[in-house]
């Protein structure tokens, strides 16, 4: 399951989720959700707690065009 996948399961804005994510802006989650940014291994960690996606999946996801 990708970034977007379960924001949108969730029903989650950029914004929401920014605010569980500590040291995480909605700009970053945004770039993040987009596969535009590649998160640092720290904050990939953060995003699989609150998520339960693999830290690997953020670091490795295939990047946007």
């Amino acid at each position: 399951m990708t970034l977007q996948e379960w924001m949108k399961h969730k029903k989650l804005t950029d914004a929401a989720l920014a605010a569980q994510v500590d040291g995480l802006s909605r700009s970053q989650v945004s770039r993040i959700r987009r596969r535009v940014s590649i998160p640092s291994p720290q904050t990939a960690r953060k995003l699989a707690e609150v998520t339960g996606i693999p830290a690997e999946a953020f670091v490795f996801a295939e990047r946007a065009a």
